[in-house]
This record gives structure tokens, sequence and C-alpha cells, in this order.
């Protein structure tokens, strides 16, 4: 439920990612028997007692189609009876696959089956100890981090092994902050976690020992906040059974340079990647409708009170600002994290974790202006969300809305995105007077986005669009813009609407987008 900023209940729900997170440890493991007791004897010392924030564990092994009676000793060993010394409930999920095709592949796999608000990637060798977890986790509970990685090169003990060995990932490092503009000390580490939600998004493609440079290439993309911390190594020998072939380094220097600067994309299609394409985007695209908006409403006599509904990565809640105090909400946790971190150094904003098809009686009336921009196609009942919105206004409150436009459009590219409908202008305003609100203002948006939609989702059928459309359209955009001022006037990819209560307005004002264009 969303709430005030300032109050003692908002408190309590800034806490929910230090009270109630749920972990997930991915356990990749091939021809390791004789490793099986001792790893399960160091993971129940785990020191979870010192990580009050993990209430609960979902443990999940993957054995990579070994055959040397590895599964088997997991079976008697990861039983039901496998508990925390720490007391931290567990659940231990044993996944078995065949045939044998790399650590990458089974860490992919065990992300699909995962459901953990974060996922911790332990090798099953114990060269990364199970006595680092409050290390690497209090970075993601204290709110300051999405993913962390552990470093073998900053601070604590380490055993000494191959020289040429360490310089190769120093070398493999350096190359790697140099292609992604990282600062990395130490990619090749197999000690992560990342947040479950963000983890589940990424775009993986390779099956092997690449997927340490893969993470870091992707992560690097998506923008999020991510940290190293030192950790403990106790590596292994050759003789030992370390895995490790000349052939598999020379592979992953190919992939730091094709993860790098070919192969850019960091997510699945989905949301996330239509957020992360047009992300840098939205103030250019929507900006101009905004603003818009906002010369309609006219000047205020004090700071407006804004509600952004799906804020994402905020990059609209920066033009918000301009207007007045902004409370950013958003139904993701990973995302408020995002937020916060970058709200925070500012005045007069905060952001909340809500889910806008839920009604929020606590704050009826609160907010001078509430904005979702591309949410109501996504929402079941959008009539009953807008119902819900009309309570947040004051009693001259306006709701602006972004929604996409043209249902003939309709294609893989809006399911891919979460889109259950596009409206017409008419349908649109029947939906919001049923629901108590009166149109004041209409205006189209993105015109030439029409022509690109249609090509990627219904001539070539695609799920998403690539981020080069994106960056040539920007490049272009001062020859366009009066192209689209025009074209504006009779139609656009989106529509944006201003509306007010009934009972503010009276009868129905409803301009037509040529007269206002």
């Amino acid at each position: 439920m969303l709430r005030s900023a300032h109050t003692d209940s908002d408190i309590e729900e800034r806490a929910f990612f230090r009270k109630s997170v749920k972990l997930t440890i991915v356990i990749p493991i091939f021809n390791e028997v004789d490793w099986v007791d001792r790893l399960f004897e160091s993971l129940a010392r785990a020191p979870l007692q010192a990580c009050p924030g993990v209430k609960e564990v979902e443990l999940i092994v993957v054995d990579d189609g070994s055959d040397d009676g590895t599964m088997a000793r997991l079976a008697l060993v990861a039983t039901e009876a496998f508990k925390f010394d720490a007391g931290t409930p567990v659940q231990v999920h044993l996944l078995g696959l065949a045939p044998n095709r790399g650590k990458a592949n089974a860490v992919r796999e065990a992300v699909k089956f995962s459901t953990g608000d974060f996922i911790l990637l332990q090798d099953a060798d114990l060269e990364y100890s199970p006595e680092d977890y409050p290390a690497l986790l209090q970075p993601i509970l204290d709110g300051r981090a999405d993913a962390v990685f552990g470093s073998r090169y900053i601070g604590n003990p380490r055993k000494v092994l191959y020289y040429w060995h360490s310089l190769g990932n120093k070398v493999f490092t350096w190359v790697c902050n140099v292609v992604n503009n990282t600062c990395f000390t130490d990619v090749a580490a197999g000690y992560k976690i990342i947040s479950g939600d963000l983890f589940r998004a990424l775009r993986l493609t390779t099956d092997r020992f690449g997927l340490e440079i893969e993470l870091a290439s992707r992560l690097a993309r998506t923008g999020v906040r991510i940290f190293e911390v030192p950790i403990r190594y106790d590596g292994r020998g050759y003789s030992e059974g370390k895995k490790i072939k000349a052939k598999d380094v020379v592979k992953a220097f190919i992939q730091l340079f094709w993860f790098g600067l070919v192969d850019r994309t960091p997510f699945n299609p989905g949301p996330r990647l239509a957020r992360w394409a047009i992300g840098p985007y939205r103030p250019y695209i929507y900006g101009r409708l905004l603003n818009r908006a906002f010369e309609y409403l006219g000047k205020a006599s004090r700071r407006r009170r804004i509600l952004e509904i799906n804020a994402g990565s905020g990059s609209v809640t920066e033009l918000l600002l301009k207007q007045g105090d902004v409370i950013a909400t958003d139904t993701r946790p990973d995302s408020i994290r995002v937020l916060r971190s970058w709200l925070g150094k500012r005045r007069g904003c905060d952001a909340l974790l809500w889910d806008p098809a839920l009604p929020a009686w606590e704050n009826a009336g609160s907010f001078d202006v509430v904005v979702a921009a591309n949410i109501l196609e996504r929402i079941d009942d959008d009539r009953k969300a807008l119902e819900n919105w009309l309570h947040l206004l004051s009693q001259n409150g306006s709701l602006i809305l972004t929604v996409p436009q043209y249902g003939f459009l309709y294609s893989s590219l809006d399911q891919k995105v979460a889109h259950r409908r596009r409206y017409t202008k008419k349908v649109l305003q029947e939906t919001l007077s049923d629901a108590g609100l009166d149109v004041v203002f209409f205006r189209n948006g993105n015109p030439l986005g029409v022509m690109g939609w249609f090509f990627y989702g219904k001539v070539l059928r695609q799920e998403n669009i690539g981020k080069a459309s994106f960056t040539l359209y920007r490049l272009f955009s001062v020859i366009l813009r009066p192209v689209e001022a025009v074209l504006a006037r009779f139609f656009g990819l989106e529509l944006m609407v201003v509306c007010q209560r009934k009972s503010s307005i009276g009868e129905s004002i409803t301009e037509t987008l040529h007269d206002v264009a």
C-alpha cells in the first residue's frame, strides 16, 4: 500500500528490504563426489545469524551431467535433514542435467528455477568460503547495491598460487574494464550475489567458463549499482582437480570483446529490455508531452504534490521534479532501491513500493497531480485502477496519462512489454468517464513511432526494437521535430490525456486533437 513519505508506517515499509529477504544459493557441480560432504558441512556453518535480513534460504544444487556418482551422493547428503547451524529455514532442491554443458548453463537453469529476492553463486569446490556470506550481503541489505562481486585482490589473507594464473586474471580484468568502462579488481572471481529479478531478466548466452565475463558485461550495460567486497580465497591447484584449461582462457578473452563491444544487449525480450532500451530517450520522447500537459494546467500557487506511477529507472521523475515534489512508485523492489539511491540526494522526493492496481486509501486526496506513463494498458481492470487513482487526487487535482494508441498495431512487441491492450481515443474517453473522470486535454505523441512499431511488430514480428533505432531517432531529432509537430495533429504512437474528476469541472470540455495541436 502506498504511504506518505514521512510517516512511521513508511519507515516500516522502508525496512522491508532488510526484514524479509529470501536468499537463493545456487551451486553448480560436476564430478565432485569427493567434495559433496565437505560442501554441505561448510554450508551448514554459514554465519547467517550475522545476516538478520535473511529470513529464508532456497538452496539449488545443479549436477551438470556428472558421471562419478556425484548425483547419488547429493541425494544422500542434501536431504530434508540438512539445516543451517544458524537455524535459518532452508529448502533444498536438486536439479540433474544431462549431458554436461558447462557451469554457465547449470547456473542459467538454476536461475530460471529460483524464487529468491537475491541469488548467490557458490562454487562446489569451496575455493570461496560461506563464511563470507555476511560481507557479500551487507551492501544489499543496506540498500546500496543491486549486485555484489567478491574480489580476491582487495584485503584478506589468501593462498599463494600460480603467478601466471594471477597475472592472467589481472590482464583479463583490465581488458574487461576497458571495453565496459568499469573498474573491477577481479572480474573472474566466481563469488557473486545479484538481485533475483535482475538476474532472471539478464540475457545469458554462454555455457561454460565465460559466465563471469558475461555477467560483468551485461550488468555494466544495465547501469545498476555494483559493489565489490574482499573475500577469502583458498584456490585449488591442478593436482587437486582445478578444471580451467588453456582453451577456456582463450575463449574467455574472445568473449570479453564480444560482450563488451558487439553483443551489448543485457536483457531478455520483455518489459526490462524495453525499459533499458528506451530509458535514456524517455525524457526526450515524453518530455514535450509532459511539458504541454503542465502548460495546460498553468502555474501553481505552491509546489505541486505529484505522484508518479510506474517510475522505473526514474528517467521521467527528473522531469517531474521541475514541476513539484514527487513520490515515485513502482511494483518491483529492485526499481525502488535504484530510485532511492538516486532520489536520496534530492529534496522533495521519495520512492515507494506500490501496486497501482490496488487502492491506497491512506493517501486519499493527497496529490495535485498523478502521472501514469504507459501503465494503464498493463492492468487487467483498467477502470478499477482509474477509480483508485481518482481517490488519490485532491479536489481540483489532475491525472496525466499516456497510453499506447491504435489496436491494429497490437503485436509481439506489445506482448513482450506486457501490454494487455492498445487504446483508441474514443475507448479511452469512455473508460475514463466510467471511472468518474472527464478529459480536458488530448495530445498525440511520437507519430514517427507508428511506422517503427508497425515495421518491427507487424512486418518483422520481432519481440524488441533495437537500441540503434532510438539512437538514430535522437541523432536526427532536430530535423524531425517540425515534421513530428505537424504529424502529431493527426496521429501518434502514444496518446496523452489530462483529466479531472467530474465534480471539479462539470460538463466535459474534451477538445479535439486538431484544436490543441
